[in-house]
């Protein structure tokens, strides 16, 4: 899925920065977790040529016409304990709003916390490392924006 996240003022993040700059970023992720390969680095070139064709920076290529992507808002859920981060849900779930995203467990397997749903949306990330601390990032679940975004 061809995804667009409007990132929320976020201090340190590199395109906010860049902003704040006066310059133009564009900030993509494949995957998630850090994790990287062929496909990604290709689909990263081509993520930014199609951006810059779209804003009139180069010239419009013959390659195939991409999909219009699907564009979202909202923000991270934030852990509310410290713990074992566990979750049985993966990049792109649609949620309804009160469904169970994630728990936080203790050592012993006791939970301490779980992540709801506050709203219908779709997972756009998720926390890749089983430790969370509280305040951590854990669940981007994000809205479908109705926009198109080539206008």
């Amino acid at each position: 899925m061809a995804a667009l996240w409007q990132l929320p003022e976020t201090a340190g993040v590199l395109s906010r920065e860049a902003t704040r700059a006066g310059k133009v970023a564009i900030g993509a992720e494949y995957l998630g977790a850090g994790r990287v390969s062929e496909e990604g680095v290709q689909a990263y070139a081509r993520g930014i040529h199609r951006c810059l064709e779209l804003w009139q920076v180069l010239e419009p290529s013959v390659s195939p016409e991409m999909p219009e992507p699907r564009v979202f808002s909202d923000d991270w859920l934030i852990a509310s304990a410290t713990g074992v981060f566990r979750t049985d849900r993966k990049l792109g779930d649609s949620v309804l709003a009160g469904e169970e995203l994630a728990t936080i467990v203790g050592y012993r397997g006791e939970t301490l916390a779980q992540i709801i749903a506050p709203h219908a949306g779709v997972i756009l990330g998720l926390r890749s490392k089983a430790h969370i601390t509280m305040g951590s990032w854990a669940v981007l679940l994000a809205r479908e924006l109705t926009t198109n975004c080539r206008t």
